[in-house]
């Protein structure tokens, strides 16, 4: 604890001095209200900016955008997941997509069968091949294995879809509170230059 304080106290009179006064200083934290008293001088942070939530627009552009890449997703369900986010912070919706695109690989994971199906080359776009791909056990074809047994060229891995996200957004949660949205606004109003 005390290294903590003797760092923020280097890090104040560093920024207090000559050499550093014509350097912008821009930083950004999550708990502005715990920042040191001394740090919040008007010498120090002349202006804070509070940056909000994204709004529906905000959202939607962010969901068009990642999902560009999947056809299959339509401008209704674009609007859906823009629409369920709401209080969830940029950060939080990158990390929802991360997940959802990590979605097809858990599956192949988790999967016991597989069964040799033709699909699109990844090397070769306009080839077809025999690949691997997850399917029950009582699908025709089917073979016990496991992923590890195949190799990594001849394993079908499906893309990520809608589906995939909704998944993952039933069981994440936005990172801030009602009541830490509040506080932001609370702190930012009386901390207005």
């Amino acid at each position: 604890m005390r290294e903590t304080t003797e760092a923020r106290e280097v890090l104040f009179q560093h920024m207090q001095s000559k050499v550093t006064a014509a350097i912008p200083v821009i930083a950004m934290t999550r708990f502005p209200w715990l920042l040191n008293k001394q740090m919040m001088l008007k010498k120090s942070f002349p202006t804070l900016v509070y940056v909000p939530m994204p709004d529906y627009s905000s959202r939607y552009l962010l969901f068009k955008t990642q999902m560009n890449a999947q056809p299959s997703a339509t401008e209704e369900e674009v609007e859906e997941l823009a629409k369920h986010t709401e209080g969830y912070t940029i950060s939080d919706i990158l990390v929802l997509m991360r997940d959802a695109a990590l979605e097809p690989v858990r599956e192949i994971q988790r999967a016991t069968h597989f069964r040799m199906e033709r699909h699109q080359s990844v090397d070769k776009p306009d080839e077809m091949m025999d690949m691997e791909s997850v399917c029950s056990s009582s699908d025709p074809g089917a073979k016990a294995k496991q992923w590890m047994d195949i190799k990594p060229n001849d394993l079908y891995v499906k893309p990520f879809t809608v589906d995939n996200v909704r998944k993952c957004l039933s069981r994440s949660k936005p990172c801030m509170r009602a009541d830490e949205l509040e506080q932001y606004r609370k702190f930012t109003e009386d901390n207005r230059s």
